[in-house]
């Protein structure tokens, strides 16, 4: 199946290190989504999790 990747606009809004008691990881808040882009990152998320 050929997909075409999702690609949406965000900013950085935390950056985390194991330094200072924080997980590792990164938060970014997205812009200007689409009802269907939110649909498709909430699926993708939630594969990554099963």
């Amino acid at each position: 199946m050929n997909r075409n990747p999702l690609m949406l606009e965000a900013e950085v809004v935390r950056s985390g290190t194991a330094d200072g008691g924080r997980q590792r990881g990164i938060a970014v808040r997205f812009r200007d989504m689409s009802d269907l882009d939110e649909s498709l990152l909430s699926e993708l998320i939630d594969r990554t999790r099963s």
